[in-house]
């Protein structure tokens, strides 16, 4: 069963970009991976702009959004 992680900084973070991220990249897991969407879990983070760091600088500084996403597949 694949784990995708997703941190995400951004102004406009909501349950209902967090649903879009969810849903797009347990689909890529399929399309990409060859992984079974029904058994693929997702959870997705929200970061504050402010705890979120780029050479030293805050996301709220620079006036930036962002993103990360790791993912962990078992064999099988």
């Amino acid at each position: 069963m694949p784990f995708i992680h997703a941190l995400v900084s951004s102004p406009r973070f909501d349950e209902g970009l967090a649903a879009e991220i969810a849903t797009t990249l347990t689909e890529l897991a399929g399309r990409h991976l060859g992984k079974a969407v029904a058994v693929t879990a997702v959870a997705v983070e929200p970061v504050s702009a402010a705890h979120w760091f780029v050479g030293g600088r805050s996301l709220a500084s620079l006036d930036a959004a962002s993103f990360q996403v790791t993912i962990r597949v078992t064999a099988g």
